[in-house]
């Protein structure tokens, strides 16, 4: 929010500066705004002189002494100096701090929430997982990845829906049809032998129990092979959902690959791009080609036995979301899909739509650690610890927050022993500590017969040493959090925002006494936890993490 009025003040003095001719016409590369971690460096500080002075041909230093100069008048800002060799810091008046304050508390549990996105309809596609088995852990980085970014997204402004995309056919399907007749022959008395393509999983034992016990006849028979296989996915696919919702991921929509084929879209979508020359014929085969759009080599379709292949399928559902009225597509895949990205955005394009407006976030591997050591997964295995079980043994609080604390691109290492400790060590502790400290502390100022201030209440220039302006300075400083946390889609950033106030609140906390005989600074400090315990709270809704009470 004050980062927000002090770059339009920027762009303004850049501007007036350029009408009077002191700076050289132009468009302003991009330029950034920053908090000092030292008080004396201002309460902002932008580097955008460095940015300009190669078009100015001038020093950074004159380039920032002359955006200084051509600064509107305005009741933010009570000093700007240049600093180093061409740094703009800058220095907050104080009526304007108490005035971003009165509008953080008049916001509540609005605060943070900006209008960058201003109703762009985006469409989130995440998880997405085959129905052929419990979601494992690395899927559920992936639903909190892209839960996260849609709640961070939508707190930008935009509108949101959330959607997984089922893929009910194919060779997958049938490869868990074929282990369930196995299976089900193994429970009537057979001996059978599972090949690599099965599910080997403990799972396929207890679904075909449980068709055992909804059967007249048993085994199923060969012929049955689809029944019995769509019969386990809808099965498989209902406790997916449920770990989602108990993971606190909802889904808005959900997709139907089998539906999509049956209605003829994926015909449609081929016939588009042939009608308009994308597609070629070649050894028996049909081919898109996605080459004339950046991609490395063109793409099979259609094989030359007739079947589609998975992109075929693809492309026709991405271009039902875009006929559904959405102005930007987000798909969250695994890192080892890095490469299907440019010929899916070639597929975008050759439908007709702006590649740009296709964008992938890809997620790295999780390594599950229990004393020091990896556990192994693989589904087709068996050998793997599902989402469900991780977050009945840590609790969806934890597990989220540990996923969301490292960029979803970087390698994470979950330590499950880390995650049920109750100390500082550990992130969703050292974090969710800070509102319940806060809690506690109004408990007693109310027993004490205080009543919690409002700024309006408070003299703000009360909180004046160097770590409570920083403490200020950043709690106002979530809907730039936001801003940025929307715009990289990255929603780690929230998680960091997080710590870094952890990381202020505490030694402030355990260095100043808060309720204390003087009622005014006992009032000031109170203010002060109010406030933090709000933007404690807001941000941790954005990443899907409660706000405990008392721990």
């Amino acid at each position: 929010m004050m980062k927000t009025e002090v770059v339009k003040l920027i762009n303004a003095a850049i501007a007036a500066a350029q009408q009077d001719e002191s700076l050289p016409p132009g468009d302003t590369p991009q330029w950034e705004i920053s908090v000092p971690k030292e008080a004396g460096f201002g309460d902002l500080s932008c580097n955008v002189a460095f940015k300009l002075a190669k078009q100015a041909r001038r020093a950074p230093r004159d380039v920032a002494q002359s955006i200084i100069d051509h600064l509107p008048d305005n009741a933010l800002l009570r000093r700007a100096e240049v600093a180093g060799a061409g740094f703009i810091n800058l220095f907050t008046a104080r009526d304007a701090l108490a005035e971003q304050l009165t509008a953080l508390e008049a916001a509540g549990a609005g605060f943070g929430r900006i209008d960058l996105g201003k109703g762009l309809k985006v469409n989130i596609e995440f998880v997405s997982a085959n129905p052929t088995g419990p979601l494992h852990v690395g899927h559920g980085r992936n639903a909190a990845v892209g839960d996260a970014a849609a709640r961070v997204l939508e707190a930008a402004g935009y509108d949101v829906v959330r959607e997984y995309y089922v893929n009910d056919t194919g060779v997958q399907i049938r490869n868990l049809g074929r282990t369930m007749l196995a299976r089900c022959r193994e429970l009537a008395g057979e001996q059978i032998e599972l090949d690599q393509d099965m599910y080997h999983g403990e799972y396929v034992i207890e679904l075909a129990k449980q068709l055992r016990e909804q059967r007249e006849s048993f085994p199923p028979t060969d012929d049955e092979l689809d029944a019995v296989a769509r019969w386990a996915a809808d099965r498989l696919l209902q406790r997916i959902k449920d770990d989602l919702e108990q993971f606190r991921v909802p889904i808005d929509v959900w997709s139907s690959e089998r539906t999509m084929v049956e209605a003829g879209e994926v015909d449609r979508a081929l016939g588009d791009l042939e009608q308009h020359g994308h597609m070629f014929d070649q050894d028996g085969a049909k081919w898109f080609a996605s080459t004339r759009w950046g991609d490395d080599k063109d793409r099979v379709v259609t094989k030359s036995d007739g079947s589609r292949t998975y992109f075929a399928s693809d492309i026709a559902y991405h271009r039902d979301k875009f006929e559904r009225g959405f102005d930007r597509l987000i798909d969250v895949w695994g890192a080892d899909h890095h490469g299907y990205v440019p010929r899916m955005r070639s597929a975008c394009a050759a439908l007709g739509h702006d590649p740009d407006d296709f964008q992938v976030m890809l997620i790295q591997m999780v390594r599950l650690m229990r004393e020091g050591q990896e556990v192994k997964m693989s589904k087709r295995s068996g050998e793997f610890e599902t989402l469900a079980d991780v977050v009945s043994e840590v609790g969806v609080d934890a597990a989220r927050t540990i996923i969301l604390s490292r960029r979803h691109d970087a390698h994470l290492d979950f330590d499950l022993d880390l995650a049920v400790k109750k100390t500082l060590d550990n992130p969703v502790y050292y974090i969710q500590y800070m509102h319940a400290r806060i809690c506690s502390v109004f408990a007693k100022a109310v027993e004490a017969g205080l009543t919690i201030p409002s700024v309006a209440d408070v003299d703000p220039r009360l909180l004046q040493t160097a770590d409570e302006r920083q403490l200020i300075k950043t709690i106002l400083s979530l809907p730039d959090a936001v801003a940025s946390a929307a715009r990289e889609l990255e929603p780690h950033r929230i998680t960091a925002w997080l710590q870094s106030l952890a990381g202020q609140f505490h030694p402030w906390y355990a260095g100043h006494r808060i309720i204390s005989d003087d009622p005014e600074l006992t009032a000031a400090r109170l203010l002060m936890c109010k406030l933090v315990k709000q933007v404690t709270a807001n941000a941790l809704a954005l990443i899907g993490v409660s706000a405990p009470e008392r721990m």
